[in-house]
């Protein structure tokens, strides 16, 4: 189970490391107020389009198992999300479904 892991490891210098959703969750909704020209920060309404309308975009280089992608979906963002390891991406891809 392990073995893919590793083997990623010894091809690349680059660890993975997931970031927890709730980090993801509260950074898009900061950016979505900060966007969000003349809106209450006290409301709880989530934020996902700009002042005129037009709605945000999230993408994820390297995303993993997915994890920020589907944070920023469920938030309203346009997300996608692009993963080269396939040990990574084959976990993730029933995710969105």
């Amino acid at each position: 189970l392990t073995a893919p892991f590793v083997s990623m490891q010894l091809r690349s210098s680059l660890p993975y490391m997931a970031t927890p959703r709730g980090k993801v969750e509260r950074a898009l909704t900061f950016v979505s107020r900060r966007l969000a020209d003349g809106s209450d920060k006290t409301s709880s309404k989530r934020q996902s389009t700009w002042k005129n309308g037009k709605q945000l975009n999230f993408v994820d280089l390297g995303s993993g198992d997915g994890t920020a992608v589907l944070a920023a979906a469920s938030l309203g963002w346009n997300a996608a999300g692009l993963e080269l390891n396939p040990t990574l991406w084959l976990p993730s891809s029933p995710r969105r479904l």
